[in-house]
């Protein structure tokens, strides 16, 4: 709707009646005391004065509902909801049935129906009716016609002025029917308006009112539920994969330092710039050496699995790029290679345990002493009784703890040193453990072995209760065998840690049998195990479990990443990315929704360190999509262009680019281009459906789509030139920016060759319009005529002659941009009203008037207005009756 107010209109937006009788007063008031003209000769009689424009504007506000806050105050609680609920959209809204205000003429229109219904029926009967009951009709007509009513106005007018008359009424209808096209406008647009913003309040405002009603109970000493008010109003998504969005979860685990957070943070940026350059990079050493800085319980536990990880990938020797490192392993490699490093682990951790002990009494020895000294400290009486003892040393509790350190060389030399002795009762042992030690035992050694097994151990029938056996010797055949692995534990004399129950399980594990008479036993029937016992198994004190370190162990990563998050949400966070940086997690659905959690709590403060996050959502390929949507809604959170994307310069249109745009290649966005559209124009169309002009503005002047940004300017402009009051002074940002836009496009080939010449050249003519409406808004209403004509839009001219200038004019209008089209209506109105206006200077001069002028005037009036007739079907309908209203006072 055209918001321009020629003079003579008389019209404001949004005033009632009664608002309006008091200026109506008030003008005619000031129409008599302005001067009258004085008339020439051969001017006609009834030539009248023309007001000068007067200013309105139109101020139609709404409100949001108010969000309810916890207050005692029940009053404003009550006073607040009420307020909300009559915002709410309705389900049959009385917009939809139309107005039930009736003007005058539809009023007219209306009686003129009923009577014409009323006069064609018959009331025959009715007449006989009223007649027989006494009442003459002849009697009652003669009655009225005797009665003398006092003269009218109008009758009056018509007695003094009846040469006028018809003149009149003509005046009156045009008047009529423009007021009554004007008022239809304005009742349609606010109509539509508060259609369209019921619509907007239902599709991106939830409003919970049980929350409110909760809330409400509470104020006036009710009982309450259990919401949370703040909750009550929440912006809809319009995305349901929305990332960015915090994960319910105890509060506990998102404690987290300042100190750590950037720490952590250091480490993520290290990491991102050293993938771009194909380096290797120590991920889990880094990630140790921080938690090594804490001394907490939590932390050393930390530090612990990120040494496990250290070990699994080899970092400490690696010199090349380890990024996916596993992501193409087999499963059964990948299995093979957990369950060796695991064991590995596992013997080095209890090997410098024996070693501790060995040195708090004791110098530097060899591997034999250490062994033969712990051994001592944990083999008993009641177990020395039960093994054999050479020299006073319990021969296979040495050769276990030899095993259970990793030791095996030494333990073949201890072996080979007392072979005598093994001759006396097991000679075929120290040949098992030979190629038990080379990994060359064959089937036929193994059936042997389990047939020794069995023999000697076949009272026991897995009862260890009988305490006529060596519970050592037992432990050391089941290892080296494999055998009875239906029952796949150790007698309770061992007296076994956690630590030692998980070896003992991984030195069990057999993926494959080459023989059908030997069982098999796999990780994935350890890791069933491990799940099947929980966490509380694991449990060593209350503050203290191994569950988590079993879990990495065993290869239970996402089931470890999970606990862990339960515990302490940047731990888990940064070991999910560790394990997804080497590929041992490849099909972990929740780590994008990790990610975005995590960096939720700081994505406005630390924009740039939530990006580094968010790229490593991209490190499984299957997850590029929600990146871009991650990276996408960040940089529209934080609105930080600049840092993340790159900064313009206002000169030359040159960009500096931001770490997003040199990090590229790292979401899989090595092409330029590809960069541009899937990160940044998208933004822009999105700040754009959401009402964010200037930020659309930048980011597609950002992307270098400098052909789009001037696309959009040329809306913004066509609309603020319909859109503003004719009387107002145009100036705003985005005339300011949109100058500067075009002064860089101008001042830079390279970027005008970008740009469509009918994009350009429309975006040049909007700002002349502007420029000439500012010359208008000084009443410089010659130059305004001027400048129009210089747009060469609308033809302006006085010949009578040029019929066919002014049908070619209108059937240009086709082909022009439709932004200059939607600006025609306005500059048909500043022309009429700047005709209007010098028409008004010149008759109220204090001298003789020119009436060539004012023959001029008119006759370029009248042009304009078969152009206008010509292109009526662009217009709206009360923009064209608003124009046969100026024309009338020419």
């Amino acid at each position: 709707m055209f918001g321009n107010k020629p003079s003579g209109g008389g019209f404001n937006f949004g005033q009632t009646q009664a608002q309006q009788q008091p200026q109506q007063q008030q003008q005619q008031q000031q129409q008599q005391q302005q001067p009258q003209p004085q008339q020439p000769s051969q001017q006609p009689a009834t030539v009248q004065s023309i007001n000068p424009p007067t200013s309105a504007t139109n101020q139609t506000s709404f409100q949001l509902p108010t969000p309810i806050n916890n207050t005692s105050n029940s009053n404003k609680l009550l006073h607040e909801l009420i307020e909300s609920a009559n915002n709410l959209p309705k389900k049959n809204d009385n917009i939809q049935l139309g107005s039930i205000h009736l003007t005058l003429y539809e009023l007219q229109r209306k009686s003129e129906q009923l009577k014409n219904q009323y006069e064609k029926s018959n009331y025959t009967k009715a007449h006989y009716l009223l007649a027989g009951s006494g009442i003459n009709g002849e009697d009652i007509l003669e009655d009225l016609n005797s009665i003398q009513l006092p003269p009218t106005v109008e009758s009056e007018q018509k007695q003094h002025h009846p040469q006028i008359s018809h003149k009149n009424e003509i005046e009156n209808y045009l008047n009529n029917k423009k007021d009554e096209n004007i008022l239809n406008t304005i009742e349609q647009s606010l109509s539509l308006a508060s259609l369209d913003f019921d619509k907007y309040i239902n599709s991106n405002i939830s409003i919970d009112w049980k929350l409110q009603r909760e809330e409400l109970k509470k104020s006036v000493s009710l009982k309450n539920g259990s919401g949370k008010v703040k909750n009550s109003i929440v912006w809809k998504s319009q995305n349901n994969s929305n990332v960015l969005v915090p994960i319910v979860t105890n509060s506990n685990s998102k404690q987290m330092s300042r100190e750590k957070f950037e720490n952590h943070a250091k480490i993520i940026y290290s990491l991102n710039e050293a993938r771009l350059e194909n380096k290797n990079f120590p991920l889990c050493l880094n990630f140790n050496e921080v938690n090594k800085l804490s001394s907490d319980l939590k932390s050393k536990q930390i530090s612990e699995i990120w040494r496990i990880l250290i070990n699994l990938t080899d970092e400490k020797y690696s010199r090349i790029n380890q990024e996916g490192k596993f992501k193409n392993y087999t499963k059964e490699k990948l299995d093979s290679l957990i369950i060796n490093n695991s064991r590995k682990y596992l013997q080095n951790e209890f090997y410098n345990y024996v070693e501790e002990i060995y040195l708090r009494e004791n110098k530097l020895s060899n591997n034999l002493n250490k062994i033969l000294y712990f051994t001592n400290q944990v083999v008993k009486d009641d177990l020395r009784k039960r093994t054999l003892l050479v020299n006073d040393i319990p021969t296979w509790a040495v050769i276990f703890y030899f095993l259970r350190s990793g030791l095996y060389q030494d333990a073949l030399e201890f072996i080979n040193n007392n072979q005598q002795q093994f001759n006396k009762f097991d000679k075929n042992f120290p040949v098992y453990f030979k190629k038990f030690v080379s990994n060359e035992l064959t089937d036929d050694l193994m059936e042997r072995l389990h047939s020794e097994f069995n023999q000697q151990f076949q009272f026991i029938m897995s009862d260890f209760t009988n305490t006529n056996f060596d519970p050592f010797k037992y432990s050391v055949y089941k290892i080296i065998g494999k055998c009875e692995l239906s029952q796949k534990s150790l007698p309770p004399a061992l007296n076994l840690s956690i630590e030692d129950w998980l070896w003992f399980h991984l030195s069990l594990i057999q993926e494959t049998a080459t023989n059908l008479i030997f069982e098999n036993y796999s990780l994935q029937n350890l890791q069933q195990k491990i799940l099947s016992l929980g966490v509380k198994k694991f449990q060593t004190t209350s503050n203290n479990s191994l569950y988590l370190k079993v879990l990495v162990l065993t290869g239970l990563f996402e089931v470890a990443v999970n606990h862990l998050f339960e515990i302490n949400e940047c731990d888990s966070i940064h070991l999910s990315i560790g394990l997804v940086y080497y590929g041992l997690l490849n099909n972990f659905k929740n780590f994008p929704k990790l990610i975005g959690n995590y960096v939720t709590s700081f994505k406005l403060s630390d924009p740039k360190v939530a990006s580094q996050y968010l790229i490593l959502i991209a490190l499984n390929a299957s997850d590029l999509q929600i990146c871009y949507q991650s990276i996408r809604e960040l940089i529209l959170i934080s609105r930080e262009f600049n840092i993340l994307l790159g900064e313009l310069n206002n000169i030359n249109g040159t960009k500096k680019p931001g770490i997003l745009e040199t990090q590229r290649s790292l979401i899989n966005l090595d092409n330029f281009q590809d960069f541009n559209y899937t990160i940044i124009e998208i933004s822009a169309k999105k700040c754009e459906e959401e009402g964010r002009i200037f930020d659309s503005l930048l980011l597609y002047q950002l992307s270098g789509d400098y052909n789009t940004t001037i696309t959009l300017i040329n809306k913004l402009l066509s609309e603020l030139i319909t859109t503003t009051d004719l009387n107002s002074l145009i100036n705003s940002e985005i005339i300011e920016i949109s100058k500067n836009i075009i002064q860089v496009v101008n001042s830079n080939s390279h970027i005008l060759k970008s740009i469509s010449i009918d994009n350009k050249q429309t975006c040049d003519l909007l700002i002349q319009i502007i420029d000439i409406r500012n010359l208008f808004h000084k009443k410089e209403y010659r130059e305004v005529l001027t400048e129009i004509e210089k747009l060469k839009l609308i033809p302006i001219s006085s010949n009578d002659d040029d019929l066919i200038k002014i049908r070619n004019s209108s059937e240009m209008i086709e082909k022009l941009n439709i932004n200059l089209v939607k600006s025609i209506p306005s500059l048909l109105i500043l022309i009429m009203t700047c005709l209007s206006n010098l028409n008004y200077n010149i008759l109220t001069r204090k001298y003789k008037s020119d009436q060539i002028e004012l023959k001029n005037l008119k006759k370029i009036g009248k042009n304009v207005m078969i152009y206008a007739g010509m292109v009526q079907y662009k217009m709206p309908r009360e923009t064209y009756s608003l124009l046969i209203n100026l024309e009338s006072s020419l």
